[in-house]
């Protein structure tokens, strides 16, 4: 399972977390610390797009089959939110 913040407009993510999907459902908050580009910050980005996606082939990049759940999220805002796994890639 693959929880990854990418920007709005589209684009490879910009911080991301692996879980499995044994753990769900469970608490997480993506930090400064998850960003995959060192010297970056989640707040400089404002709005992002927060992804949690239960990879069936163990790979980050969507495959068809796998279920996800996508939702828009402020890091400048900062308060919690619940990401469902709803859907399934075509």
């Amino acid at each position: 399972l693959f929880v990854l913040a990418r920007p709005v407009a589209g684009g490879p993510p910009v911080a991301a977390v692996r879980k499995t999907a044994g753990e769900l459902p469970f608490s997480i908050s993506l930090t400064d610390k998850d960003v995959m580009t060192e010297g970056t910050k989640l707040t400089q980005f404002g709005e992002l797009t927060l992804v949690a996606r239960v990879s069936l082939s163990g790979r980050p990049q969507a495959s068809s089959g796998d279920l996800f759940g996508e939702l828009r999220y402020d890091f400048k805002n900062g308060k919690p939110v619940t990401l469902i796994i709803d859907r399934v890639v075509p």
